[in-house]
C-alpha cells in the first residue's frame, strides 16, 4: 500500500491514493478530479472487529483525503448515494451541490449561499423547498404528489401549464393561488400555444379576474396572448362592468374585443341589473354592433336585457339601415324599439343619406308614429330630414287628425306639407268617421286644394268622403263655379250650398 504523507510535512499530495482493506477500495483524485465513496466500504470498516492497523488506516486516509475534499475552491464535491440509506449533507462554501436522488427515501436540503438549487423530485416524497437568495427555482411537478409553492419573496415563479413541465394552480382551497398581473410579481397568463392557460370561472377551479385595483387583469382578444371568454358552457364568464369586478371591453387597439351573440362564444350584454353594460359607440371604448353576420347583434329594448341607445351625449349611437352595420328595428315583437323624438333618449331619423330610415307601417317592421305625448314625431317634407309617407303600397300610412295620433300638417313653413291625390303618393281625406280631416284655409295650417293638375283634389259632397264647406267664419272656402277649375254644387238637402 502507498503510505500517505505524514502530517505536518509539505509533500504535495499524490494523484492518486488507494487503501486496500480487503474489503472495497477509498480512492480520491487531487485537484481537478472527484471522490467516489464506497457506503458499502464505509460500513465494513465501522462495523469491523477494531485492531489498531485499522485505525491507524482511517487515521491516515482521514489526513490524505482532508485538503482535497473540502468543499473550497473551485471544486465541489460530486457523491454517489448507495444502499437504501441516503447521505445527510451540508452545504459550505460558495458552490452549490450537486445531488442525485436515490432509494426510497427523500432528501431534506437547506439552500444556502449564492447559488440556487437545482433539484430534481422523484420515488413517491414529495419535495418541501423553500424559495431563497438572488437565483429562482426551476421546478418539475412529477409524480403523485403535487408541489406546495408560495408566490412571495424577491423572485417570482415561472410555472408552465403544458407539457412536460405542466402545472395544476387551485385558487380555492388549501393550495390557493394569488396571481398579480401587475407590479413586481406580475403574471402573464396566455390562452394559446404551448403555455396555454384554461380560467374557468364556475366550480372547483373557479377563478375571478377583477380588471381594476391591485390584481387589475387585461385580457387582449387578439395576438399571443389571445383569449376566448364564452358566457356559456364549462368555461362560462359574467363581466359585469360596475362594482370591484368591473370590466372595461374596448373594441379597437390592443386590447380589441369581439363579442358574437350567437355560436359557442355567445354573449348577452344586458344594461341593467348586477352585469349592466354601457357600450358608447365614439371615444376609446366605441362599439360596432352590426346585425347581420358573425357578429351579428339583437338587442331588445325590453325585457331582461333591455337596452336604451341615445343618440345625443357621450353613449351616443348612430344606427344605419344600410351597409355592413345596417340595423332592423321593428316596433313589434320580441325586439320591439320605441324611439322617442324628444328628451334624453330622443332620436332623429332621415330618410336620406348614409343613415337613411324607411319605416312601413305594416308587416313585421311596422311602425306607428304618434305626433302628441312622450313619443311624438315630427317629420319634415323638406331639408336633411324629409320624409315621404306615401298612402298605398307597402309603405303606406294612415294619419289620423283626432285621438292620441292625431297630426296636422301645414302647408306652409319648414314643416309643409303636399298631398297630391293622384299617383304613387295619392292621399285620400275623408272628412268624417275616425280618420276625418278639417283643411281651414286661412291660419297657420291653411290649405290650398288645386282641383286640376298634378295636386288636383276631388271633394265629394256625398258618400263616403263627403265634404261640408261652409263659406263663413274660421273654414270658410272661395270656390269659381266656370272656368278651369268649375266647381258642381247641390243647393238643396242635407249639404246644401250657399254661394
Amino acid at each position: 500500500m502507498e503510505k500517505a504523507p505524514q502530517e505536518g510535512k509539505k509533500e504535495r499530495v499524490p494523484q492518486v491514493v488507494t487503501v486496500d482493506t480487503g474489503w472495497r477500495e477509498l480512492s480520491c483524485t487531487g485537484r481537478g478530479g472527484h471522490v467516489e465513496v464506497s457506503q458499502k466500504y464505509v460500513w465494513g470498516v465501522l462495523n469491523a472487529n477494531g485492531g489498531d492497523w485499522l485505525t491507524d488506516m482511517i487515521k491516515d486516509a482521514a489526513h490524505v483525503l482532508e485538503e482535497s475534499l473540502r468543499q473550497g475552491g473551485r471544486n465541489a464535491w460530486s457523491l454517489r448515494q448507495g444502499g437504501r440509506n441516503a447521505w445527510s449533507l451540508r452545504q459550505g462554501g460558495r458552490n452549490a451541490w450537486s445531488l442525485r436522488q436515490g432509494g426510497r427515501n427523500a432528501w431534506s436540503l437547506r439552500q444556502g449561499g449564492r447559488n440556487a438549487w437545482s433539484l430534481r423530485q422523484g420515488g413517491r416524497n414529495a419535495w418541501s423547498l423553500r424559495q431563497g437568495g438572488r437565483n429562482a427555482w426551476s421546478l418539475r411537478q412529477g409524480g403523485r404528489n403535487a408541489w406546495s409553492l408560495r408566490q412571495g419573496g424577491r423572485n417570482a415563479w415561472s410555472l408552465r401549464q403544458g407539457g412536460r413541465n405542466a402545472w395544476s394552480l387551485r385558487q380555492g382551497g388549501r393550495n390557493a393561488w394569488s396571481l398579480r398581473q401587475g407590479g413586481r410579481n406580475a403574471w402573464s397568463l396566455p390562452q394559446s400555444g404551448r403555455n396555454a392557460w384554461s380560467l374557468p370561472q364556475s366550480g372547483r377551479n373557479a377563478w375571478s379576474l377583477p380588471q381594476s385595483g391591485r390584481n387589475a387583469w387585461s385580457l387582449p382578444q387578439s395576438g399571443r396572448n389571445a383569449w376566448s371568454l364564452p358566457q356559456s358552457g364549462r368555461n362560462a364568464w359574467s363581466l359585469p362592468q360596475s362594482g370591484r369586478n368591473a370590466w372595461s371591453l374596448p373594441q379597437s387597439g390592443r386590447n380589441a374585443w369581439s363579442l358574437p351573440q350567437s355560436g359557442r362564444n355567445a354573449w348577452s350584454l344586458p344594461q341593467s341589473g348586477r352585469n349592466a353594460w354601457s357600450l358608447p359607440q365614439s371615444g376609446r371604448n366605441a362599439w360596432s354592433l352590426p346585425q347581420s353576420g358573425r357578429n351579428a347583434w339583437s338587442l331588445p329594448q325590453s325585457g331582461r336585457n333591455a337596452w336604451s341607445l341615445p343618440q345625443s351625449g357621450r353613449n351616443a349611437w348612430s344606427l344605419p339601415q344600410s351597409g355592413r352595420n345596417a340595423w332592423s328595428l321593428p316596433q313589434s315583437g320580441r325586439n320591439a324599439w320605441s324611439l322617442p323624438q324628444s328628451g334624453r333618449n330622443a332620436w332623429s331619423l332621415p330618410q336620406s343619406g348614409r343613415n337613411a330610415w324607411s319605416l312601413p307601417q305594416s308587416g313585421r317592421n311596422a311602425w306607428s308614429l304618434p305626433q302628441s305625448g312622450g313619443n311624438a314625431w315630427s317629420l319634415p317634407q323638406s331639408g336633411g330630414n324629409a320624409w315621404s309617407l306615401p298612402q298605398s303600397g307597402g309603405n303606406a300610412w294612415s294619419l289620423p287628425q283626432s285621438g292620441g295620433n292625431a297630426w296636422s300638417l301645414p302647408q306652409s313653413g319648414r314643416n309643409a306639407w303636399s298631398l297630391p291625390q293622384s299617383g304613387r303618393n295619392a292621399w285620400s281625406l275623408p272628412q268624417s268617421g275616425r280618420n276625418a280631416w278639417s283643411l281651414p284655409q286661412s291660419g297657420r295650417n291653411a290649405w290650398s286644394l288645386p282641383q286640376s293638375g298634378r295636386n288636383a283634389w276631388s271633394l265629394p259632397q256625398s258618400g263616403r268622403n263627403a265634404w261640408s264647406l261652409r263659406q263663413s267664419g274660421r273654414n270658410a272656402w272661395s270656390l269659381r263655379q266656370s272656368g278651369r277649375n268649375a266647381w258642381s254644387l247641390r243647393q238643396s238637402g242635407r249639404n246644401a250650398w250657399s254661394l
